[in-house]
């Protein structure tokens, strides 16, 4: 008789997260200390974002890389100030060009009109689903691309010299507010900091259209969730400003799937709530619809997927049924120990994985 292998264990205090960031830090932090692109594509042969064949795009002899990058290099007076806002202005009408081009040319391009227009409706069973990170590779490293433009906002709105500042001022607000912006406000009450406008300096800027393209496999594995029956609503749920989030879904050709989108308002200047703040997850399921008095009877037939283990970890202590947590770096899924007790959150390396975690799906 064959033995069936055991799933394995660790203690969530064991779960290690790697950063695929670590080439491109060391590439930004040679840039920046040189303020040369000289043997950039040496430095760069284990550069994970040369994969995606990027280096052919050039706009003004720079690649879309090269191009975030070189705002590092920008120094913090008035005249590269004005320098900076011409060059996101000029990224920004390049990335509006581009969705318009493609939106609603496939299934997969076209927004589902309960995403824009979201009425809830009561529900119980549902499938959450997070979007950086998580419906897309970090492998991407789009994540680190974000953290340049929004160092360089918080250079440009605090008129720093020294992006060094800039990223110790983002790193801290990110680890003591949950989102960099959130500290721009508390912090700096009287710049009157318009978080939409934050939101297009940094998060719509990006040229995600040079970097995510549409994914089958991950559409594949949505529409067989789908198509199981087994939940009432696929639901995105994001610490992102809509925009972005729209933007993600179109390009991976997968926004036709979801039955709606919860996402951190930017709009609420004074009252920004995100994950894993309990309150974001009641938000989220006055959106959705689900039925129950209390969060814990509202979750506790809702699956959740999320690239952020803290996030999760809420999850659990408000009575989610299942957490799942994607990191591409994994090769073999297993479970970790939840700080709830008896309760363990799966972890997988990409979507395909969830045909393991919920067979019954599949």
């Amino acid at each position: 008789m064959t033995s069936i292998p055991l799933t394995k264990t660790i203690s969530i205090d064991d779960y290690k997260e790697e950063s695929p960031d670590k080439n491109l830090i060391d590439i930004i932090n040679h840039i920046h200390s040189v303020k040369s692109f000289d043997h950039l594509l040496d430095l760069a042969n284990d550069w994970k974002l040369r994969d995606h064949e990027t280096d052919s795009i050039k706009y003004k002899g720079l690649t879309t890389y090269e191009r975030l990058i070189d705002l590092v290099l920008l120094p913090g007076n008035a005249e590269s100030r004005s320098e900076y806002i011409s060059i996101i202005k000029n990224q920004l009408e390049r990335n509006n060009q581009q969705l318009k081009s493609i939106l609603n040319t496939t299934p997969g391009t076209t927004i589902n009109d309960n995403i824009i227009i979201s009425t809830p409706t009561p529900c119980s069973k549902v499938f959450l689903f997070d979007i950086d990170n998580c419906l897309y590779s970090k492998h991407l490293n789009i994540h680190m691309l974000m953290q340049i433009l929004i160092r360089k906002y918080f250079q440009y709105i605090l008129k720093l010299d020294s992006y060094d500042i800039a990223k110790k001022l983002n790193e801290k607000y990110y680890k003591q507010y949950g989102l960099a912006i959130k500290g721009l406000i508390n912090e700096h009450p009287d710049l009157k900091i318009d978080p939409v406008e934050y939101n297009s300096f940094v998060d719509d800027a990006l040229p995600l259209h040079e970097i995510i393209k549409p994914d089958l496999e991950l559409r594949e594995t949505l529409l067989k969730i789908k198509q199981s029956g087994k939940f009432e609503k696929m639901w995105l749920y994001t610490n992102a400003y809509k925009s972005h989030a729209l933007r993600c879904i179109v390009l991976l050709g997968i926004a036709d799937i979801f039955d709606g989108l919860t996402f951190c308002d930017y709009e609420m200047v004074n009252d920004m709530i995100c994950k894993p703040d309990p309150i974001s997850y009641w938000n989220m399921t006055e959106q959705v619809g689900l039925r129950g008095d209390t969060i814990e009877e509202r979750l506790k037939e809702c699956v959740f997927i999320d690239d952020s283990l803290r996030n999760l970890e809420m999850g659990m202590h408000l009575n989610m049924k299942k957490c799942i947590l994607i990191d591409h770096d994994v090769t073999e899924p297993y479970l970790i120990d939840a700080r709830e007790a008896n309760k363990k959150i799966n972890v997988i390396g990409r979507f395909k994985d969830l045909e393991s975690v919920l067979p019954e799906l599949f």
